[in-house]
């Protein structure tokens, strides 16, 4: 049997014994209210943050959204844990300052966030009882796309009739550069970080841009990330460790792979092959096999694990047609909706290469959109049916480009339109 303490399951068969849950002494602190915890589900899981600045983030949204998916997470926070936040990973050594936990009334604690003068990539966790319940991305870039200050947006139609459709980022989530200097350096800070799609834990990239397409060998070369002291958290393929890995979704099925993602923001969630699964999907469950194709929101909104900085997000279908519908090539140096840095993809499956590998990195790209594969892209998406473990993106190569559709549990890049 399997119980819940904090945000930790708990089973019979661990031979460890944890102590019983304290009676609640918080009956003054009166919990958030429904509408409340409403409101705090679309709070961002990403801020666009200036070098510099300082950044306060409500912790608010780590427990509306285990409220919200209680069912699936089998427990609730709870509100007589110690809590406690730390930052989890940075691509530069002395991005992040200082990490704060100021603890208000339970809900209502906010982190605070000192950046240094530089740009780059930070992810910052919030633990209930050590655990990790909730981390934010912060992109830390001169980057103003609401202004178009140091790059630009670009308005696009994707069916033809003289209304602009989206407004478009002129670079990938993550990325410190739009690419348009056509450098080696410049195209690999055009890259960004990968995204399994539904989820808003953001992975690093690939460290240069020579993998290509033959690459048989384990591939774990991601770019190179640091903890709060400027130590570098390798990178360990599929044994767990301090960096990023890759854990087989078929360990622990007792677990929802929702709880995994969220508590373990640093393991990409991958089928090990020895299960037999037809769905190249890291959500589905084992018992029901259902999924959730509303994750990342649907074509009349954002959703609640969108990765997307406050305003944005993860592009869906519209007119029954591709976001990127129109686009000729986007594989000239600067096509119409900006460079498309050929970034790779940790790859789920790919044969003679364990999963979760870097690959293609300077032959290929896939950036996702939010909508689930269905049989046509001209039929209406039911984001409440469960489909196949499959979505659309946008296929980069060197010298072609087009709408395609790949399985869930690759990481892939994000371009994020206006909300």
């Amino acid at each position: 049997m399997v119980t819940i303490s904090s945000c930790r399951y708990e089973s019979d068969d661990d031979p460890v014994i944890y102590p019983e849950e304290p009676e609640s002494t918080s009956d003054t602190i009166a919990a958030p209210k429904p509408e409340e915890y409403f409101r705090a589900l679309s709070l961002p899981n990403s801020y666009m943050v200036q070098p510099g600045e300082t950044i306060t983030i409500p912790v608010i949204k780590a427990y509306a959204v285990w409220e919200q998916y209680k069912d699936i997470l089998r427990t609730k926070l709870s509100r007589e844990a110690t809590l406690s936040a730390t930052l989890l990973w940075q691509d530069r050594k002395d991005l992040v300052a200082s990490v704060v936990l100021t603890e208000n009334e339970i809900e209502y604690s906010e982190i605070t966030v000192t950046l240094s003068n530089n740009s780059g990539n930070a992810v910052i966790a919030f633990k209930v009882d050590d655990i990790i319940c909730w981390s934010w991305h912060l992109w830390v870039t001169n980057y103003v796309p609401e202004n178009n200050i140091n790059g630009r947006t670009y308005e696009w139609d994707n069916n033809g009739d003289g209304i602009s459709d989206y407004i478009w980022m002129d670079r990938n989530l993550g990325a410190i550069s739009s690419g348009i200097k056509l450098t080696y350096v410049d195209s690999l800070d055009a890259c960004g970080l990968l995204y399994q799609w539904g989820r808003k834990e953001p992975f690093p990239g690939d460290r240069d841009l020579k993998a290509g397409f033959n690459n048989t060998i384990p591939r774990y070369y991601s770019r190179t990330i640091y903890d709060i002291d400027g130590n570098i958290l390798e990178e360990t393929g599929s044994i767990p460790g301090k960096g990023i890995h890759t854990t087989p979704i078929s360990i622990d099925k007792a677990v929802h792979n929702l709880y995994k993602a969220i508590t373990n923001p640093l393991a990409l969630l991958m089928h090990d092959r020895k299960e037999s699964n037809p769905y190249e999907e890291w959500f589905i469950s084992w018992d029901t096999k259902n999924t959730d194709n509303s994750l990342w929101g649907t074509n009349i909104g954002k959703g609640v694990f969108d990765p997307c900085p406050e305003g944005w997000r993860v592009p869906s279908y519209k007119n029954r047609l591709s976001p990127w519908n129109r686009l000729d090539n986007a594989s000239t140096p600067y096509s119409r909706l900006g460079v498309f840095p050929l970034a790779g993809v940790r790859r789920h499956i790919e044969p003679q290469i364990p999963v979760g590998s870097l690959i293609w990195a300077g032959e290929m790209a896939y950036i996702w959109s939010s909508t689930p594969m269905i049989s046509s892209p001209e039929e209406e998406v039911d984001y409440l049916k469960p489909t196949p473990g499959f979505a659309y993106a946008y296929q980069v190569l060197s010298n072609y480009s087009s709408t395609a559709y790949i399985g869930k549990s690759n990481a892939a890049s994000i371009r994020c339109v206006r909300e």
